[in-house]
């Protein structure tokens, strides 16, 4: 049976644990919620670009700039998706 590797299950992990945190934070984006999930943001995204240089795989070690790029871009699209899923309200208060 074959198994991904390691990276990629814990880039999944981290892609779910933020989109779970979306949803979970957006009720409460106007009290402090929004802040919250915009470091929960950053940490996942530098998470994810810092993977392919931390777990290192066999198969193809020589080019892990392609794998951090690819984990920066899938961290981004859950981190912007989430934002706009979870119906986060941006502006609180105008005036």
């Amino acid at each position: 049976m074959h198994r991904p590797p390691r990276r990629r299950a814990a880039a999944v992990a981290i892609c779910l644990a933020l989109a779970a945190a979306a949803f979970v934070l957006a009720p409460s984006s106007c009290a402090g919620g929004l802040d919250t999930y915009a470091w929960l943001g950053v940490l996942a995204v530098a998470a994810l670009g810092a993977f392919p240089y931390l777990i290192r795989r066999s198969e193809r070690p020589d080019r892990p700039q392609l794998a951090a790029l690819g984990g920066v871009a899938l961290g981004g699209v859950t981190w912007v998706g989430g934002l706009f899923v979870a119906n986060f309200q941006i502006l609180c208060r105008l005036f």
